[in-house]
């Protein structure tokens, strides 16, 4: 038996040509028809085998940090949402104070109907659950909630007798209208 001086394979006895590589044995032989020029077979070196977990350890990697720019990112939109939810409802709260304002210059008394509102130019957002009392003529109260927010949104209190949006933010409606100069007896829910 002989081996092949190209690729060390074995080849028989009597054989001109490797049968691995097609290389000839003798090497003053005139190379076969057909004969192709072909690679050293390959094998796994050890830095070729680094390369590989260089390789997955950068997909690892990229893996994770994408988890954690999406489990953020949507952390951050729950929070600019919910942020949102509470200023949609200051707006309508401040809109409709100024549609309450309106509605007594023009009847001389104040409303506690959204819909006599809206005729003095009140536009609410559709979200926006809006309650409102008045004692007539000298103070009303309008707290207003947008439930855009989810389990998260505020209500807020707007008090012509304390001088008009407070700055507290309420839990639930029962909290922001007791918080009224009026009492909470007489609200009327508008929403």
């Amino acid at each position: 038996m002989s081996t092949c001086p190209r690729c060390g394979a074995l080849a028989a006895l009597g054989s001109d040509y490797c049968a691995r590589c097609g290389a000839p044995l003798d090497p003053s032989a005139t190379p076969a028809s057909g004969y192709v020029e072909t690679l050293a077979p390959v094998s796994m070196s050890p830095q070729s085998s680094n390369r590989g977990r260089a390789v997955t350890t950068i997909i690892g990697v990229m893996v994770i940090v994408g988890a954690t720019f999406a489990f953020l990112g949507h952390n951050l939109w729950k929070t600019v949402n919910h942020a949102q939810s509470n200023v949609t409802g200051k707006l309508d709260l401040n809109n409709a104070a100024r549609a309450e304002e309106i509605y007594r210059a023009q009847y001389d008394t104040y409303t506690t109907k959204l819909s006599e509102l809206e005729k003095a130019g009140f536009t609410r957002n559709e979200a926006t659950s809006v309650s409102i009392a008045t004692d007539g003529y000298n103070a009303f109260c309008i707290v207003a909630m947008s439930a855009r927010g989810g389990a998260a949104s505020k209500w807020f209190l707007h008090d012509s007798a304390r001088g008009g949006l407070s700055e507290t933010a309420y839990d639930d409606r029962a909290s922001a209208e007791a918080a009224c100069s009026l009492g909470a007896a007489g609200f009327e829910d508008g929403s």
